[in-house]
C-alpha cells in the first residue's frame, strides 16, 4: 500500500511538473499556416503572481497578465496594444510547450521550451569592440587597420586607426528574424549596404556581403 502509494505522489508530481507555466520560455519557431517567422530569440516569462514579462534577447519590452482556464492561455499587455485575436490554445509536455490559436482565418502555431538564462540576439552577440582581421573585396589596395565598436544603444564607430586616428560615427540596425546588420553613415561606403552576419567562435565575427564581400573580426579589449 506504501508503495502504491509513493507512485501515485510521483506520478502526480511529474503531471503537476508538467503543467507548471511558470518560468523562462523561448520561442523556437513561430508559423502562421506553411510561413515560419521566427523572431530572433523571443522569450517569455511567467510568474507565480500571474504577471509576464516578454522580449528578444537582453532587452525586455513588454510587461502585463496571464490566465490559463481549461488549457486556454490569455495574455494581456499593459504597455502595448489590445490582442483582439483571443486566447491561446496550450499544450504542456514537461519543458515543451505549444500554442495554437487562428487569426485572420490563418492558424498560429508557436512552439516554445523551457530556459534558464536569457537568450542572445545577433545583436547582442555583436556589443563591445571588435579589430579587423582579414578582408575580401572591401577596401582599395592595402587594407587599414580598423577596429568595430558596436554599442548598446544602437550606435557604432568605425576606426580608422592611422598616425592621426578618424573616427566614424553612425547608427545601426539589427534584423528582427535574420542574422543581418546594416550600418548607417554618410561617411561609410559600406553604409545602407545589408550584411550577413556569422560567428565562427565566441570571439569571432564574420560580416559578408554579396560580390565576394568579406570581414573578419577578433574581439579586441582596448581602443
Amino acid at each position: 500500500m506504501k508503495k502504491a502509494l509513493l507512485a501515485l505522489f510521483a506520478s502526480l508530481s511529474v503531471i503537476l511538473q508538467g503543467q507548471n507555466l511558470e518560468g523562462l520560455w523561448l520561442v523556437e519557431q513561430m508559423s502562421m499556416n506553411d510561413e515560419i517567422m521566427t523572431p530572433q530569440a523571443r522569450w517569455v516569462r511567467f510568474n507565480a503572481d500571474g504577471t509576464t514579462e516578454s522580449g528578444n534577447g537582453w532587452r525586455q519590452h513588454t510587461v502585463g497578465t496571464y490566465s490559463l482556464k481549461d488549457d486556454m492561455l490569455s495574455l494581456e499587455s499593459s504597455n502595448g496594444f489590445i490582442d483582439k485575436a483571443g486566447a491561446f490554445a496550450i499544450v504542456l509536455e514537461g519543458d515543451q510547450m505549444t500554442w495554437t490559436r487562428m487569426e485572420d482565418g490563418m492558424e498560429v502555431k508557436v512552439n516554445l521550451k523551457r530556459i534558464d538564462k536569457l537568450p542572445r540576439t545577433t545583436g547582442d552577440h555583436m556589443l563591445g569592440l571588435w579589430k579587423l582581421e582579414s578582408s575580401s573585396n572591401v577596401f582599395e589596395g592595402e587594407q587599414p587597420s580598423i577596429k568595430l565598436q558596436i554599442r548598446w544603444d544602437n550606435l557604432f564607430v568605425w576606426i580608422i586607426e592611422t598616425d592621426s586616428p578618424k573616427r566614424i560615427y553612425g547608427v545601426y540596425s539589427v534584423h528582427g528574424h535574420r542574422h543581418e546588420i546594416v550600418l548607417k553613415s554618410e561617411d561609410l561606403e559600406l553604409a545602407a549596404m545589408r550584411l550577413n552576419v556569422s560567428f565562427p567562435s565566441e570571439n569571432e565575427m564574420v560580416l559578408s556581403a554579396e560580390g565576394g564581400i568579406e570581414m573578419r573580426f577578433s574581439r579586441a579589449y582596448e581602443f
